[in-house]
């Protein structure tokens, strides 16, 4: 006669097996498996491999989401000035924006980027208005060369954000407001 008596596994024994081998089996079955609409590795078809229905272009930027290439999923250096399209990166895409002017003696805005106008507010006293508001930036002025020295000073305009004020005065002792041409740099 034998020592240990052999006993059937209880009811709830089997099903305790059954699920656990049915949760086991399940996992590897999703992790092989792809949400419906989903494509995987195997779908795809190499860059060496051309056929006539793909031609090479087996996922365009149409068929990515938006949201589903960040930062973190995008090797350092793999975007380069290279890589970039003309006009991909404007001045209003940057954390930190810089605008700038060239304005005329008469007050003429010559060139500038996100400046909208330039204006005469008196002699010596000009006014570039900017696209955007620039209170929380910081302006620097530059004269361009004329005979005798300038001294010239940028402020924010207390009535509007967008505004920008220039002071141009002749350097020396008898210091006395003129009209010049300037620069003037807005780091934001």
């Amino acid at each position: 006669m034998s020592r240990f008596k052999s006993k059937r596994p209880s009811g709830a024994m089997i099903v305790a097996i059954i699920a656990l081998v049915a949760a086991m089996a399940g996992g590897a079955y999703a992790q092989g498996s792809l949400p419906k609409n989903s494509v995987g590795t195997k779908q795809l078809k190499s860059k060496s491999v051309k056929t006539k229905i793909l031609d090479g272009k087996a996922v365009t930027s149409g068929k990515i989401d938006s949201k589903a290439i960040g930062s973190g999923k995008i090797k350092n250096d793999a975007v380069n000035n290279k890589k970039l399209g003309p006009e991909s990166v404007t001045n209003s895409k940057l954390a930190h924006p810089i605008y700038w002017a060239y304005v005329s003696s008469g007050a003429g805005l010559i060139r500038s980027e996100g400046a909208t106008t330039a204006a005469s507010i008196g002699t010596g006293h000009r006014e570039v208005t900017f696209e955007t508001d620039v209170s929380a930036c910081v302006y620097n002025a530059t004269p361009t060369y004329q005979a005798g020295g300038r001294e010239i000073a940028a402020e924010l305009d207390a009535a509007d954000p967008t505004k920008v004020r220039v002071r141009i005065r002749t350097s020396g002792g008898g210091a006395t407001n003129t009209n010049s041409a300037f620069s003037l740099v807005v780091h934001c």
